[in-house]
């Protein structure tokens, strides 16, 4: 078992033994089977992006608390090829998420990176109730669609938005997009 699927089934496990649910419960809410969910808790298999989303949000708490060590030094230098080790992909493998610093209870924000690879795009089912992303365009050309408003993002641009609905990133260029995106939760 991998570090990272060591991390997502002990925690996976900690936060739905803390809300009382059970697994087919949660498979209920989740539109996962119980079966995935019990490979995940017992780390026998690498979940994707879309499943990690469609957990946490049927369990009601960020992305990244799946992913959170649950230990954080006082201080910390996150290097790109730790975090790429960590990486989790969408079902299609076109895009992909590193997550370089996770939710903090003090700080409420997550800090992560993402790779779109040319002509391809990722839809993000929406974050908890309140929440705001930011995005900020590492290389390449980002449009973000959030329901009928469309943005258009080059090099070095920004956007911030309320991040809890369905929300899509597209990378329509012929070069890999890459961003770094902060999500910032209102209460949890």
């Amino acid at each position: 078992m991998n570090k990272i699927n060591q991390i997502i089934s002990k925690n996976l496990k900690k936060i739905r033994k803390q809300k009382e649910i059970t697994i087919q419960e949660l498979a209920g809410s989740s539109t996962i089977s119980s079966v995935s969910l019990n490979n995940i808790e017992n780390g026998k298999s690498n979940p994707t992006i879309d499943t990690l989303w469609k957990i946490a949000d049927a369990l009601n708490v960020p992305y990244t608390e799946l992913l959170l060590e649950q230990t954080i030094p006082e201080a910390t230098v996150v290097s790109y090829d730790q975090v790429m080790q960590q990486a989790q992909f969408s079902k299609d493998e076109k895009s992909k998420v590193y997550l370089y610093y996770p939710l903090s209870q003090m700080d409420h924000y997550e800090f992560f990176g993402m790779e779109i690879i040319s002509l391809s795009e990722y839809t993000s089912p929406g974050h908890l109730a309140g929440s705001r992303e930011y995005i900020f365009v590492l290389s390449g050309v980002l449009e973000v669609k959030i329901g009928s408003d469309t943005y258009h993002l080059n090099q070095g641009d920004s956007l911030t938005f309320f991040s809890d609905r369905p929300h899509t990133y597209f990378n329509r260029e012929q070069n890999l997009l890459k961003l770094l995106i902060m999500n910032r939760y209102k209460d949890i």
